[in-house]
């Protein structure tokens, strides 16, 4: 606050503090943005680079940053929050022979089997068919360990993935064999 106080001759500025409050900021939680709103940012973005200055090109930037970040808590909240189902978690015995498959065969992408190696699906349907799987009928459990699978898949990498899929996403055996105990 000023105060302005006039002499005859001269004008003299006197200022006096004046004590500012501020309620405490609540602490709020992260919210998620899903695909599309994040698509929608992704664009908006491209148009805006391509239309202006540097300077305003960093803040959009940082701001789609900053998006991008809660996109990630909120994901994790989420992740933290849903409801466990024990029944992902146990080990299933077609999934683990294929497994056992891929270390002793080696991993492969693009085909279900290179030589002697063996993508995931090629590993399950050899793991309860046999070598010579392409001319034998499905076997009963070989279609529940696929959904036991593609759950886990789900659970990880979100839902529309097949296995073949997933499978050539990979960029090593790790992740395969992660899935495939």
């Amino acid at each position: 606050m000023f105060r302005y106080s006039c002499n005859m001759t001269t004008a003299a500025i006197t200022t006096t503090a004046v004590p500012t409050v501020t309620a405490p900021v609540p602490a709020t939680t992260p919210t998620a943005i899903d695909f599309d709103t994040r698509l929608a940012l992704a664009g908006i973005k491209m148009d805006v680079l391509l239309d202006v200055g540097e300077d305003t090109q960093a803040a959009v930037s940082e701001a789609l940053k900053e998006a991008d970040s809660l996109a990630v808590a909120g994901d994790l909240k989420l992740r933290e929050t849903a409801a466990q189902k024990p029944q992902r978690f146990r080990s299933q015995p077609i999934l683990k022979a294929a497994g056992d498959l891929i270390r002793a065969r080696g991993w492969t992408t693009g085909q279900f089997q290179t030589g002697t190696a063996l993508c995931a699906l090629g590993a399950i349907r050899t793991a309860t068919r046999g070598n010579d799987w392409s001319n034998q009928p499905e076997p009963a459990g070989e279609y529940g360990a696929i959904n036991v699978l593609l759950e886990r898949i789900a659970d990880e990498f979100g839902p529309g993935l097949s296995v073949p899929g997933w499978n050539d996403r990979q960029t090593s055996d790790e992740g395969v064999l992660r899935l495939l105990w």
